[in-house]
């Protein structure tokens, strides 16, 4: 899916309606999930963080729907 997927005319709520598909879309991904359980890991832990940890992560994002603090929680158990 490409957007603006309307013309450029679209009211307000339209476009805010297109960002919020964008911003959904991208937050169900599944490389979402391993690309910010890597950059935390990498932020808390190491340059190049142990794929466990990193995979853990990723599990944890999906399993709370991207609860950032949980997956802080699994990184550093």
């Amino acid at each position: 899916r490409t957007f603006p997927a309307v013309a450029s005319t679209a009211s307000d709520a339209v476009m805010k309606g297109e960002g919020d598909e964008a911003l959904t879309m991208l937050l169900q991904h599944p490389n979402t999930a391993r690309y910010v359980g890597f950059k935390l890991a990498r932020w808390l832990l190491a340059y190049e963080p142990p794929e466990p940890v990193v995979a853990a992560a990723a599990a944890t994002y999906a399993a709370t729907g991207g609860d950032i603090a949980a997956m802080v929680r699994t990184i550093l158990s």
